[in-house]
């Protein structure tokens, strides 16, 4: 081929290798396959030695051991096997490097990040929140350091009181007719409410004064219920038996001395059977504590001794059991004659069982149920308990009265009048303001009350 050849050619296609080119890539491709064939010589050497020294352990295992050939054709293969990988993986080896020298040096790509932006929302702190809640901090200490200061002058005040208490308590256990109970610290006389009698409460008796055993049973009766503290020192019982004129009570500390007094012309005694509870009603005097003179209000002094024994105290006073008739109610009703047979106890289930009828009907604000029943008269029920329900069912409180009046009204309600009672709620017992209490059912059909065996009464137009 001439020159003009080769050069028409190497215009024609100029991706074909040059000349040199193609000598020099000859002359590399030769070296390669001469060392090559040096490695597969020298292979075929190493494999001609193991075959002879394959023959030669043969020959030694058919004379020594038979198993060592076996071993020794493996490992020859094993170790040929080798050979040819490490020989194969080094002619790779070249091959990649002779590759790698031919191929253009790739760029070197730099990517400049981009800058990020964040922004932060505002804080969710309201300044003038916190300027007030420091301020409101502030103020609270202000109040708690005025709160002590204001501890401090009542415990001043209180030690001031006390002692006024002390004078006074010396001035009374001077007078004439007293005498000075012991402390309950010393042996001579423990003082103990349960073990407390009329006795261990004697007044020094004065001279020329007649015996009063009604009066010694009254204080011997509060004693034994749990109030020996309490003794009334001068008062007589009228005609009837529930009025004291003319009284004089001790209140005694549980240390032993005298803490003060209640003076009163009169004082009306009135038992709750179903609450258990004594309540003495003084009227038109006054109060002698911490060495002051308290007047009574217009309405006088009440004072309730809760857990007596209402059956020992009607056996000892029986006229606590006599009802009075109501007077000055907003809704008067006639009192009748008490039935002859009050006390029956098919007439009291009768009753209790008609008049649930009428309470057990659900009402949005709840419903109630008549619990005891302790006797049905011609106008009223005594000795009676109510349970009252919210609307889910729940107990929300009791009603414990010693008479309970049933009055129909003409607009078609139904009142429950409870008298002489109280609240009996978590444990606590709270009276009827005014010793009365009122239970109103809306929209009640008379004609089916009138038709039941509830003693009824008709409410005043």
């Amino acid at each position: 081929m001439t020159d003009s050849e080769s050069t028409s050619a190497e215009s024609r296609n100029p991706h074909l290798p040059t000349s040199g080119k193609g000598k020099s890539e000859i002359a590399l491709r030769r070296q390669e396959a001469q060392a090559l064939n040096r490695s597969f010589r020298r292979v075929a050497e190493v494999q001609q030695a193991l075959l002879e020294y394959i023959h030669e352990l043969e020959d030694e295992r058919h004379s020594r051991r038979r198993w060592a050939l076996p071993m020794a054709s493996g490992g020859a293969v094993v170790f040929g096997a080798g050979l040819a990988f490490l020989a194969f993986q080094w002619q790779a080896d070249l091959e990649a490097e002779r590759l790698e020298a031919f191929l253009p040096q790739a760029a070197s790509i730099v990517v400049e990040p981009a800058p990020v932006s964040i922004q932060v929302p505002a804080s969710a702190i309201d300044e003038q929140a916190v300027a007030s809640l420091l301020a409101e901090m502030t103020s609270l200490r202000e109040f708690r350091d005025q709160d002590r200061e204001t501890i401090a002058a009542l415990n001043t005040r209180l030690l001031e009181s006390e002692e006024r208490q002390l004078a006074f308590l010396r001035t009374v256990a001077a007078m004439p007719g007293i005498e000075t109970r012991p402390s309950p610290a010393s042996d001579s006389w423990p003082f103990r409410p349960e073990y407390a009698s009329f006795s261990e409460l004697e007044t020094t008796p004065e001279p020329d004064v007649e015996p009063q055993p009604w009066l010694d049973s009254l204080n011997a009766l509060m004693a034994a219920d749990g109030y020996p503290w309490l003794r009334f020192r001068k008062g007589a019982f009228d005609s009837g038996g529930t009025r004291l004129t003319d009284v004089v009570l001790f209140e005694w500390s549980p240390e032993g001395s005298l803490r003060g007094a209640l003076v009163a012309e009169e004082v009306h005694l009135e038992l709750q059977v179903m609450t258990s509870t004594l309540i003495l009603k003084f009227n038109k005097g006054h109060r002698l504590r911490s060495g002051k003179r308290i007047p009574f209000s217009s309405s006088g002094f009440r004072l309730d001794l809760a857990g007596i024994r209402p059956e020992v105290w009607l056996e000892q006073f029986p006229a606590l059991g006599v009802r009075k008739p109501d007077t000055g109610t907003a809704a008067s009703v006639e009192t009748s004659v008490p039935d002859p047979n009050p006390d029956s106890p098919l007439d009291k289930a009768i009753v209790q069982e008609a008049i649930n009828k009428f309470l057990t009907v659900r009402r949005p604000a709840g419903y109630y149920r008549l619990t005891q029943l302790g006797g049905v008269l011609s106008d009223r029920l005594e000795r009676v308990q109510i349970d009252w329900y919210n609307g889910s069912g729940r107990l929300v409180k009791t009603l414990a009265a010693d008479s309970l009046k049933v009055i129909l009204h003409a607009s078609g309600s139904v009142e429950l009048l409870l008298t002489h009672g109280a609240f009996l709620e978590a444990g606590l017992r709270r009276p009827f303001f005014l010793d009365r209490f009122r239970l109103h059912l809306p929209r009640q059909k008379q004609e089916d009350w009138r038709a039941s065996p509830i003693p009824l009464s008709d409410g005043a137009l």
